[in-house]
């Protein structure tokens, strides 16, 4: 499920790992930054076109 687009309650929601886990398991790291990553391409479609993060430009690792 961690990963997935969900529509629920009539809003878009993505599970992704809790901060315990990547604390406990860092490997996860790579995966919650590729969620983050299609967050923000979300937040794009949906809200606004031209958002600009600098910690999330691309997938460039």
């Amino acid at each position: 499920m961690r990963g997935t687009w969900l529509h629920l309650k009539n809003r878009w929601v993505m599970p992704v790992y809790h901060t315990s886990a990547l604390l406990k398991k860092p490997s996860l790291k790579r995966e919650t930054r590729l969620d983050f990553h299609n967050i923000a391409r979300k937040y794009r479609e949906l809200v606004n076109p031209n958002h600009f993060s600098e910690d999330i430009k691309g997938i460039g690792w």
